[in-house]
């Protein structure tokens, strides 16, 4: 127990980058080598982003909006919401949805949570 050395790695400030599998090797010379390794996973707040492929259509185009969340661990649940009440999708995952022939009333802000 005499020849126990403890080598560290800090990892400062850490951030979703830093998730990953990390290796100690150890070699003093006589052959062989010996590797462990540990895998970071680490955790972050949802990140959300909504896309709509056409911000300006006219009137009986249709146009679809992505809401896309980057997190870890997954979101339990993602919900867009519109300007009417009977405007709303919810999924485990990043939502899409389509509004068929917009008109006047869809105007609006849509929002996705996450």
């Amino acid at each position: 127990t005499d020849n126990i050395q403890t080598y560290t790695y800090d990892i400062t400030d850490i951030d979703r980058s830093d998730s990953g599998t990390y290796i100690c090797t150890a070699d003093n010379g006589i052959p062989d080598t010996d590797t462990d390794t540990v895998t970071v996973d680490v955790l972050y707040t949802p990140d959300v982003n909504i896309t709509l492929d056409n911000a300006s259509p006219e009137e009986g185009e249709t146009v679809e909006l992505a809401c896309l969340v980057e997190s870890n661990p997954s979101p339990t649940s993602v919900t867009v919401a519109g300007v009417s009440d009977d405007f709303s999708l919810t999924s485990e995952s990043s939502v899409s949805g389509r509004i068929l022939q917009v008109s006047r009333d869809d105007s609006g802000v849509y929002t996705c949570t996450a």
